[in-house]
Parts: C-alpha cells; sequence; structure tokens
C-alpha cells in the first residue's frame, strides 16, 4: 500500500526581539568599559600650522601657557628650569624624546629657553604641537 505524503512548507518568520536585546546589550556594556582621554587641566591655545606631519607623542610632555609658566608632563605644577633640567636628565636612554605643547600667545623667548634646556639634556627629539589649518 502507498501512502501519500503531505508536506506542508511553511514559512517562517524571525524574531528579532532577542536580537535588538543582545545588540542593546552590547551597547551598554562598550559605553560602560570605553575609556575617555581626558585633557590635562591647563589651558592652552596651540598655534595653527600648515605642515602635515603628524607624530605620536612617546616621549615627556612640556607645557608652556600663555605667561610663560612650564608644566611637565600632566602635573598642574609650574616648574622651573632647575627642575626641568633634572627632570630631562632622568629620562631613560631609549625615550628621549620631548614634546612641547606652548599657547600661540607665548614668548618666542621663553620658547627657545625651553629647547635649550632640552638641547643642553641631549634630547634627540624635540617636537613643538601645532593644530592644523
Amino acid at each position: 500500500m502507498r501512502f501519500k505524503h503531505h508536506y506542508k512548507i511553511e514559512i517562517g518568520h524571525l524574531d528579532i526581539a532577542p536580537l535588538i536585546d543582545v545588540v542593546f546589550l552590547l551597547l551598554i556594556f562598550f559605553m560602560l568599559t570605553s575609556t575617555f582621554v581626558v585633557a590635562s587641566g591647563i589651558k592652552i591655545d596651540l598655534p595653527q600650522a600648515q605642515s602635515k606631519e603628524v607624530t605620536e607623542q612617546k616621549g615627556l610632555m612640556i607645557t608652556i601657557d600663555k605667561k610663560g609658566d612650564i608644566y611637565l608632563g600632566d602635573k598642574k605644577e609650574r616648574v622651573n628650569f632647575g627642575e626641568l633640567r633634572l627632570a630631562l636628565k632622568c629620562l631613560k636612554r631609549d625615550n628621549r624624546k620631548v614634546g612641547i605643547y606652548a599657547d600661540k600667545q607665548t614668548a618666542l623667548q621663553k620658547l627657545m629657553e625651553v629647547w635649550d634646556v632640552c638641547r643642553e639634556s641631549e634630547i634627540e627629539e624635540i617636537g613643538i604641537s601645532a593644530i592644523p589649518k
């Protein structure tokens, strides 16, 4: 005896509610675990430049505000030239790089004095930061 096979093809549907839940949980996870880069509390207005060379800051950061005060690293404490020389001498031999962030209203004389201190301390790479035009 031969039986007839009755196949019924049903068109299924995809429930997207679990997909939305997973995407929402991933969004919350990445928002909570991400870190935000906060700039130092020293307010400076960088000068504009047309040069296109972009370098990654790996060494020590020296900040000069418009009054001519010098700050070392991310600290908000002012340093004098003696403390700056000491900090530059203490840099490791393999990482002797310095980035100078000077306000555009800083006197050129102050910038050159910091540059000279870096050269006296045998710093191999000195960069001056600017924002592109």
